[in-house]
């Protein structure tokens, strides 16, 4: 394997890494003031007078930068058309991811990336699971279209619990 083959499937496995890990970091650093799971969305850890700014905002930035590099060899190993059009909507979800941290709350294009982000995430585990069970792939397939409806799940019951 090639050094460039192997560093873009190592961005690929660093990508949920560094996002979700600086997600969490910043879950568990943040004063109550300024972030609960009740009270507040994620978002509001990458304001600009957070004590976590610049870790949530950084980690999404980074993320979608490796995340990005991963869709290339998901591109050359798809096996049909669902596959890559899965392809295509993992690259658009993880600019959207590396967005959120660029246009952080207030920015008024902060709702659009944060929305590219959240809906293309489900919408491109259900393309990609497709497409791996129309290349006969049928566990990893079922695998990740169910990861898909438990994307929705988690927002759903975020949104049903949250304060307002």
């Amino acid at each position: 394997m090639s050094s460039l083959k192997r560093y873009v499937i190592y961005c690929g496995l660093l990508a949920p890494v560094v996002s979700l890990g600086s997600t969490t970091l910043a879950t568990v650093l943040a004063p109550a003031s300024e972030f609960t799971w009740q009270a507040y969305a994620l978002s509001d850890l990458g304001r600009p007078d957070a004590r976590t700014f610049l870790l949530f905002n950084a980690g999404l930035i980074l993320g979608g930068v490796l995340g990005l590099a991963f869709a290339w060899p998901l591109w050359r190993r798809s096996r049909n058309l669902v596959e890559l059009i899965g392809t295509v909507t993992f690259a658009v979800t993880v600019v959207g991811l590396g967005l959120v941290g660029v246009f952080h709350l207030p920015r008024d294009l902060h709702g659009p990336v944060a929305l590219l982000f959240f809906v293309g995430g489900p919408v491109t585990q259900w393309l990609y699971g497709a497409g791996q069970a129309l290349a006969g792939d049928g566990r990893f397939g079922a695998v990740s279209t169910a990861l898909g409806l438990v994307h929705v799940a988690g927002w759903l019951g975020w949104i049903l619990t949250v304060e307002d």
